[in-house]
């Protein structure tokens, strides 16, 4: 489907179709939902002006506004600190700024400030303070011009007139970012420095954050419910992984890095089920938070399936679904072909979540399975919603014969859905496998690959398995990630298959990680998958008061499903 909903393939949209699945688009969350001020004088400042971790600038709107009653300078009340607030809350797409600097100049002699506004020059007197607003966003998020001012008796915006009617605003324009090494400020703000404005006045600079930016209030959710004939509302297994961009083959796609546009990535697009209640079945969403939120029209196309039951498949304890609670309860309807209990992997304490959940086969498999997952979140009657990305980042841990596990974060209420499916399940309609390749995970007691259906294609150069550092950005200049290339075996699908995806990573993790995984294209013959995980190198904090971000390519496990040619 695509990123509104719209079918992709030709069977889904055949109205005679009885086995069709169609989606019914709705909407929960806007990108900008805080009712909560974005600045207020009681808020934590900085001394200086804003800078972002890597001690760039931002590309902000500068207002200059003049009082005509002498101040004191930087001491948190000045009357101008709060018309700097409201102006810079008033600009359009002001929840995506970062924060906002003010800087108190207070003047001792009279002078003409010459504007490159489209106000009139003003004079300003010995006594008279000036306050410098420099509303930040992210590189490139300027909102449009004309910027909102007020001169005489004429005002753009209706909020801030009646504020700013005893203001002379007489200087605003936009400032282009230029940090470090051409970089321009990205995030929110965790420095500060200290600026010469001019000479001959008091001046005093703090920084602001848009204390909202980054938080649960500010997510964009949308939700897609699944529609077919003979559907029954119950829980059931259901799953979606993105797509990028172009469906097909792009060899301008192949090589660029999974969710490379910026800082914190990992915050965008993230799929999972929603369900209001236990025993009720759940549809998918997509949430993105802090500068990530997003509109309906920027959510990505994606692949689903819905595993209820398939009734062509004679071995039914070889092809297991199931619907697993927060708190470790079967929902589905096949709860004596498992048993779910919790684990835990870790007694360092460095890490929490420290424990994994353990799903064991009722019997065991006759091999080797294949299994996904995918995170679902249950409101239980509320109308609460996930606030942060780490709380749907499930992760696959080890899978034998016997069992599999699964690490999730136990601060919301995450169940999962997963899907396993074993060797004497037919290849037909069902290509699946566990990749290690072009990972870098070299443990010979996990890295198994395990290729049903289909092969990594045969003379394929990986790119670098090793972490690579990003920067605000996203990852180097000329840096390549080109993923694992598949080719399903013949005969191929008839059409582009649903493709299914999940993070997978055996060994224990010490460290807070972010895991993602996309199909960066799909093909009836083939598709290319991306899988990896972001995470901070905390120790480099400690020795430069920085965290750099990386990233590293991880092991996944896959399905695809669709109908074969005959």
């Amino acid at each position: 489907f695509t990123g509104l909903g719209e079918p992709l393939v030709q069977s889904t949209l055949d109205p005679n179709n009885d086995c069709r699945v169609l989606m019914q688009v709705g909407e929960v969350g806007k990108a900008i939902s805080s009712e909560n001020p974005l600045y207020e004088l009681d808020d934590p400042s900085m001394d200086g002006t804003c800078r972002d971790k890597y001690g760039s600038s931002y590309d902000s709107v500068l207002v200059r506004l003049v009082t005509g009653t002498q101040q004191t300078v930087g001491t948190g009340n000045d009357p101008g600190v709060n018309e700097c607030f409201t102006y810079c809350s008033g600009l359009s797409n002001s929840g995506d700024q970062v924060g906002l600097s003010v800087t108190f100049m207070q003047y001792n002699f009279e002078a003409e400030l010459r504007p490159a506004g489209p106000n009139h020059p003003y004079f300003v007197k010995n006594g008279d303070t000036v306050f410098d607003c420099r509303c930040h966003y992210n590189a490139k998020q300027l909102p449009p011009t004309p910027i909102p001012y007020h001169s005489g008796s004429s005002c753009t915006i209706p909020i801030l007139c009646g504020v700013l009617m005893e203001t002379k605003i007489f200087y605003i324009q936009h400032l282009t970012g230029d940090g470090r090494n051409d970089r321009r400020g990205y995030g929110l703000p965790s420095k500060a420095v200290a600026e010469q404005i001019g000479p001959r006045h008091v001046e005093k600079t703090k920084c602001y954050k848009n204390k909202n930016y980054d938080s649960g209030d500010r997510a964009s959710l949308h939700t897609f419910t699944d529609s077919y004939k003979g559907k029954i509302n119950r829980p059931k297994a259901i799953f979606a992984t993105p797509i990028r961009g172009f469906i097909g083959d792009s060899e301008r796609e192949a090589r660029q890095y999974p969710y490379d546009d910026g800082s914190e990535t990992w915050k965008g697009g993230n799929f999972f089920a929603l369900s209001s209640n236990l025993h009720v079945g759940s549809r998918i969403a997509v949430t993105s938070f802090g500068q990530a939120a997003r509109e309906a029209n920027q959510i990505p196309a994606f692949s689903f399936v819905s595993a209820d039951s398939f009734g062509s498949v004679k071995v039914a304890d070889d092809f297991l679904t199931g619907v697993v609670s927060p708190e470790g309860l079967v929902l589905s309807r096949n709860q004596i072909l498992f048993d779910v209990s919790e684990t835990s992997d870790n007694d360092s304490g460095r890490y929490r979540p420290d424990n994994q959940i353990r799903v064991k086969f009722l019997p065991p498999m006759r091999g080797l399975p294949v299994v996904v997952i995918f995170p679902t979140w249950y409101q239980a009657g509320t109308s609460i919603l996930p606030t942060k990305s780490g709380q749907l980042g499930l992760i696959l841990g080890a899978v034998n014969y016997k069992e599999f596990f699964v690490r999730k974060d136990t601060s919301g209420p995450v169940g999962f859905n997963f899907l396993a499916i074993g060797p004497d399940t037919p290849v037909t309609n069902v290509r699946r496998g566990t990749v290690f390749v072009c990972t870098g995970f070299n443990n010979e007691l996990y890295a198994r690959n395990n290729f049903v259906g289909f092969m990594v294609r045969v003379g394929y150069e990986c790119s670098d398995s090793e972490p690579v550092q990003f920067g605000y950005d996203g990852p180097p200049k000329n840096a390549e990630h080109l993923g694992v290339l598949i080719d399903f075996n013949e005969p191929h699908f008839d059409e582009i298959p649903s493709v299914i995806v999940s993070p997978l990573f055996p060994e224990r993790i010490e460290r807070e990680v972010h895991p993602k995984c996309i199909v960066e294209s799909i093909t009836v013959s083939s598709a290319r998958v991306k899988c990896g995980m972001y995470y901070y190198n905390r120790e480099e904090r400690e020795v430069t008061g920085s965290e750099e971000l990386f990233y590293v390519p991880i092991p996944f496990s896959f399905v695809a499903i669709g109908k074969t040619v005959e």
